[in-house]
């Protein structure tokens, strides 16, 4: 009798978003293969606690204590987090020896609760110190944006770029690798050439559900409108958005401009010239800071049309959403969103995102679309997302767990 493999789930990062989604969703699938495996996941997330995974599934969920008081605080006093952060950090070496939710040593933590598994999973291998234990290691490669400068203020500053670039290494010289695109496969080689570890293309599927209910009331929804879910990182290039959004308005008084997503919570007011003016009266372009899965979804819907203008991304995650439920994309030409159109047979406007004519022509010719092409290429695409449903990814990932 083959023996019942030992996997543990490691996502020490909380990220807002699609981080936070890819997470769920994974939990969620992998909770099928329960009799095949042991399978437990080790984590600090209100968000995964939130959507009650543990009560649903025959996963055993286990909170990183190390990563308690640096996530949450102390008393809610405000704040608390990053001072607690702080100390941490500079008393580490004087410290150690605490219990972990005092001395905040996540690597120790790591070694000792992931010494008895036969893989580890690592959803998020970045800012994560590579921990001395025997199991198999895989990691999921996002991306690389760290490697480049876009737009604004940095996303990265210089100590935190040395100190990705210094464990990515480690983590890539000793880890097997999935990657979620051609594209990002093509981007490990380009920075690791000597990797020589196992590598797996998986591709990422549709966060987004068809339960569409209105659960909050906006303002906006009285009106058409462009939504963009993104943040205010320099790669995101939303400022170009603005700039076409101010050629689409003068075709087209009755639409609005939405954003979601980290930051984007600053962003609401008019076009200005080349800028965005923030105001709250009698504004047309609206920001909404990071909102709930289902809320998103049912914006997606409602939508004309999603926008991704990203200069830089493993795939468009809005964009597979919109795909999934129904909306038309409009997205940046770049090759890992070029590479949905050729792998899928997905529908949509390509644009130079360096461009704001480019964007605001190609958003036109979807808002301008008829009824009848608009439908036929949404249920197109919808047919064609069939084939990354998640019950068939899924099964890559236990196939590439299992067999290596």
């Amino acid at each position: 009798m083959k023996k019942k493999l030992k996997i543990a789930l490691f996502d020490q990062k909380n990220n807002a978003g699609g981080g936070d989604r890819y997470t769920k969703k994974i939990l969620e699938y992998i909770s099928n293969f329960t009799d095949q495996f042991h399978i437990d996941y080790y984590g600090f997330s209100e968000s995964i606690k939130d959507s009650k995974l543990e009560k649903k599934t025959k996963i055993n969920f286990f909170l990183l204590k190390s990563l308690k008081l640096r996530q949450s605080g102390l008393f809610n006093i405000k704040k608390s987090d990053r001072l607690i952060s702080t100390l941490q950090d500079n008393l580490k070496n004087y410290i150690t020896h605490l219990p972990f939710i005092i001395s905040g040593n996540l690597k120790k933590e790591m070694e000792d609760k992931l010494k008895k598994y036969d893989v580890v999973f690592f959803l998020w291998p970045y800012f994560l110190d590579f921990p001395k234990i025997k199991a198999r290691k895989i990691i999921i490669l996002h991306d690389f944006n760290f490697k480049y400068y876009f737009l604004g203020q940095s996303t990265f500053d210089k100590n935190r770029i040395e100190i990705l670039n210094k464990s990515m290494q480690v983590w890539i010289e000793n880890s097997d690798v999935i990657v979620t695109s051609n594209f990002m496969k093509k981007e490990l080689f380009k920075f690791y050439p000597k990797f020589k570890n196992n590598i797996k293309i998986i591709r990422m599927g549709s966060f987004g559900e068809h339960n569409t209910k209105k659960f909050k009331t906006y303002g906006f929804l009285k009106k058409p409108y462009i939504l963009c879910p993104s943040s205010t990182l320099g790669h995101k290039n939303i400022s170009n958005l603005i700039r076409a959004f101010s050629i689409i308005r003068k075709k087209n008084k009755n639409i609005n401009l939405v954003f979601t997503g980290p930051g984007t919570e600053v962003l609401n007011g008019v076009n200005s010239n080349n800028y965005l003016e923030i105001i709250n009266e009698n504004k047309y372009i609206y920001g909404l800071g990071y909102i709930k899965d289902r809320d998103i979804n049912f914006l997606i819907k409602k939508a004309q049309v999603v926008v991704n203008c990203s200069l830089y991304e493993p795939g468009n995650g809005s964009g597979l959403d919109a795909w999934k439920i129904g909306t038309p994309v409009a997205m940046s030409n770049i090759s890992s969103f070029k590479e949905h159109i050729k792998y899928l047979g997905v529908r949509a406007e390509l644009f130079d995102p360096t461009s704001p004519k480019s964007i605001a022509k190609k958003i036109i010719n979807i808002l301008q679309m008829s009824k009848s092409k608009r439908k036929k290429n949404i249920n197109h695409s919808k047919i064609m997302m069939k084939k990354i449903d998640w019950n068939l990814i899924i099964k890559d990932y236990i196939k590439f767990i299992d067999t290596i």
